[in-house]
């Protein structure tokens, strides 16, 4: 097993079996990568909020040779976007930004440029009270 650490969004967590959780995440390394999250259904200790969607973490995550699917060691959450995540409009236009990137991304490919991108227009959307505008910008960029 591989192991790697990246600087990542999370973009979707879903229950997986009985105790674990399905994790695709977003990184700047390592483009589109699915991660098993053992026992994050059941705790809450070890990965807390860091499997929301819209937080950004650093990842810990081991891959297995010749498997495109993870194991997921640890999160640290380094911005969790909490202003994002208070209004449902910026966390809609949020996670639209996150669905279009995750869509473009490669699943294993480094798409450092796509990853920044991502990072400051959702940035942008905790300041902006245009997100209508900043949308439009975002799609026109893209």
């Amino acid at each position: 097993m591989e192991s790697h650490k990246a600087l990542s969004f999370v973009l979707r967590s879903i229950p997986f079996k009985d105790f674990d959780k399905r994790v695709i995440l977003l990184t700047k390394q390592f483009g589109k990568v699915v991660a098993i999250a053992p026992r994050a259904q059941k705790s809450q200790k070890r990965f807390g909020v860091g499997l929301e969607s819209l937080t950004l973490v650093e990842a810990l995550y081991q891959m297995k040779a010749n498997s495109s699917l993870g194991q997921l060691q640890e999160v640290q959450i380094l911005n969790p976007f909490s202003v994002l995540k208070k209004s449902v409009k910026k966390m809609a236009y949020g996670s639209y930004f996150l669905e279009i990137i995750g869509e473009v991304m490669g699943e294993n490919e480094s798409s450092p440029h796509l990853f920044d991108f991502l990072h400051s227009f959702l940035e942008a959307l905790e300041k902006s009270s245009q997100e209508e505008v900043l949308a439009r910008f975002f799609e026109a960029r893209l």
